[in-house]
């Protein structure tokens, strides 16, 4: 099925004013036709007046739906015929999982590449603005409307061949978070969220005593800076290939200056970052709008999102990432953090079941490594974080030492994948893990160093990465297709392109390619083509990607179990979250916590954990 909309200059999906739900439920919205293919019969096009006896029609109660964008089509459908199908696929999501390193997964690239077509691009430019279609403009776009249907169906069959069915099954719970919405909003409270994050950003400004305009500014930043002492940090522009600033979040000797000795850094630092992040501002106001009228919130994730399979955010909200309630050292809670999360209600007489995977990568880490002293520890429900902040502070660490054990934390879940002391002391000083720590650099290389000579097997993780990267590299250029297993029999395998994983997926490097070092008589500066870019990766690099890659299987896996006795509402990387009856809500959070502690068979010593609770409101 494929609807075409209405559409104008000034309300689209193209604008940063909408996102797919609220253009969907805009009062604006009008569907001009769809277009409806039953198996291998003939697609039929439906004109507006049309289309609701069109729709009801269809037994949906027995009828799978497919769309080449399915959570644009299915909340059509739901929103304004109140008709839910069966099943959702979408060959969108397919093509993410499948092809994880496209720039984009539309139907004008696949089809071509598929060999099934090639996308009218014109079509709709000529109905740009038209409420109502004039008659002669009705044969071509009806003819666009059907075809888009049936390159649709015939990428799907290719790509169903070899397509998981636990996938597919992920894909259908995916789609129906977001067409079958069961959460609402506390409004009051969301858009309290809004005014703060407003004048969040005008406090960090004033501390500054420059401007937004200043701030904003690339080159006077680094005036600033430079006239309080600091540094400029630079770095290579993947546009233009020259150097540029480097003042962005993810730029991690920039974030490194928010620890600077100097306070005006700090402010210029903080505030930079504050008024060139809209994120909380406009996601806040997000809410507020799909909230509006008692409506319920629509959760749009990305299925394979990232490289690693894992979802993101979706419909210019980023579900995936809502702050959680901060707390302070004697665990009262800090006021006004989490709001817009616990801005998200369950139904009337329900509850948000919420369960999370207890140090999930760590525990793959531990497993694909051998790391027996770390599994045990895990095994017996020990504190890793305390264990290494012991050895980090040569005493007994325990939860009543915050600051000691957060070194700890950050260290386990950071230096696993060969993060080194410059970045280990930035992660600190930003607090990404914990509260903000300003450690010296010395002390940072004495932490790396603790932990690689008291996780040897982790250690030998990496250089079998290492390994890794360079027989793939060997394989593209010899003749040998075949894949060689690695690590543990029936897990994990590679090719020259690909790592394959468990579940029948595969984590990309297309293009692989490393530089010849003379002095050392090895590769190194390895990288693989993502997008249109190279991204360069390394052992730890790699070593992230799979532990992310597995455990994201792994949740995947428990999630199915879970929906099939209750409403799986939303998940956030190691967390999902349900919705049950009030008086139920206990035995709905045993049960999660039951499914999350089972290992996969393919990982069956694998010692797993799980926590959770459950409100009214989304604040676990």
């Amino acid at each position: 099925m494929d609807f075409e909309s209405y559409y104008d200059p000034k309300y689209s999906l193209r604008l940063k004013t909408y996102n797919t739900s609220s253009y969907i439920r805009d009062p604006q919205f009008k569907a001009h036709c769809v277009a409806l293919k039953f198996g291998d019969g003939e697609t039929v096009t439906y004109r507006d007046k049309d289309i609701k006896d069109a729709l009801h029609a269809v037994d949906w109660k027995s009828s799978h739906l497919l769309c080449q964008n399915t959570a644009f089509d299915g909340l059509i459908l739901s929103h304004h015929y109140g008709i839910v199908p069966a099943f959702y696929y979408d060959t969108m999501s397919m093509a993410r999982g499948l092809h994880a390193n496209m720039s984009r997964a539309s139907l004008a690239v696949l089809a071509p590449m598929y060999g099934v077509g090639s996308k009218n691009v014109k079509a709709l430019a000529n109905t740009k603005g038209l409420r109502n279609i004039p008659e002669e403009l009705w044969p071509e776009f009806l003819a666009y409307n059907a075809e888009d249907t049936r390159q649709c169906y015939e990428i799907f069959k290719i790509m169903s061949a070899c397509f998981p069915e636990a996938e597919l099954d992920l894909i259908d719970l995916t789609i129906r978070m977001f067409c079958e919405p069961k959460l609402y909003v506390d409004v009051p409270r969301a858009q309290a969220e809004v005014d703060r994050e407003i004048a969040r950003k005008a406090e960090l400004v004033a501390l500054t005593g420059v401007t937004e305009a200043d701030l904003q500014s690339s080159a006077k930043l680094a005036a600033l800076l430079r006239a309080a002492g600091a540094e400029v940090p630079m770095k290579l522009s993947a546009r233009t290939k020259m150097q540029t600033f480097a003042f962005a979040q993810t730029d991690e000797e920039f974030v490194a200056l928010a620890a600077h000795p100097d306070e005006k850094v700090r402010h210029l630092v903080q505030a930079r970052l504050g008024v060139k992040s809209t994120i909380g501002e406009t996601r806040a106001g997000r809410f507020v709008t799909s909230g509006q009228d008692g409506q319920r919130l629509p959760i749009m994730l990305n299925y394979f999102g990232a490289h690693t399979g894992r979802w993101s955010g979706g419909d210019k909200m980023n579900a995936q990432n809502l702050p959680k309630e901060e707390r302070d050292d004697n665990n009262v809670p800090i006021p006004l953090t989490g709001e817009l999360r616990k801005s998200i209600i369950a139904p009337p007489g329900h509850q948000i079941v919420v369960c999370d995977s207890k140090q999930i990568e760590c525990r793959v880490l531990a497993w694909l490594a051998g790391q027996q002293d770390m599994l045990d520890l895990f095994a017996t429900n020990g504190d890793p974080y305390c264990a290494l902040a012991t050895e980090i502070y040569g005493r007994s660490i325990t939860k009543a030492d915050p600051d000691e054990r957060a070194v700890g934390k950050c260290g386990v879940l950071g230096l696993g994948f060969y993060m080194g002391a410059k970045r280990f002391m930035g992660t600190l000083a930003a607090g990404i893990l914990g509260p903000k720590l300003d450690m010296p650099l010395e002390e940072c290389q004495a932490i790396v160093d603790i932990y690689r000579s008291k996780n040897r097997a982790i250690k030998n993780l990496w250089r079998k990465m290492e390994q890794v990267l360079y027989r793939m590299l060997v394989k593209k250029s010899s003749d040998s297709p075949d894949a060689i297993t690695v690590f543990r029999p029936d897990v994990i395998e590679y090719d020259a392109t690909t790592v394959w994983l468990p579940n029948g997926m595969g984590l990309h490097y297309p293009d692989l390619h490393a530089e010849w070092n003379e002095r050392f008589e090895r590769y190194n500066d390895y990288s693989y083509r993502a997008n249109k870019e190279f991204v360069h990766i390394h052992s730890g690099l790699l070593t992230e990607n799979i532990v992310q890659a597995l455990a994201r299987i792994i949740v995947g896996l428990q999630m199915l179990e879970i929906a099939k006795r209750y409403s799986v509402v939303m998940m956030s990387h190691d967390e999902i979250a349900c919705i049950a009856k009030t008086e139920e809500a206990q035995t709905c959070l045993d049960f999660m916590v039951e499914q999350m502690s089972i290992p996969p068979l393919w990982a069956s010593d694998l010692p797993l954990g799980a926590e959770g609770g459950f409100d009214v409101c989304y604040s676990k």
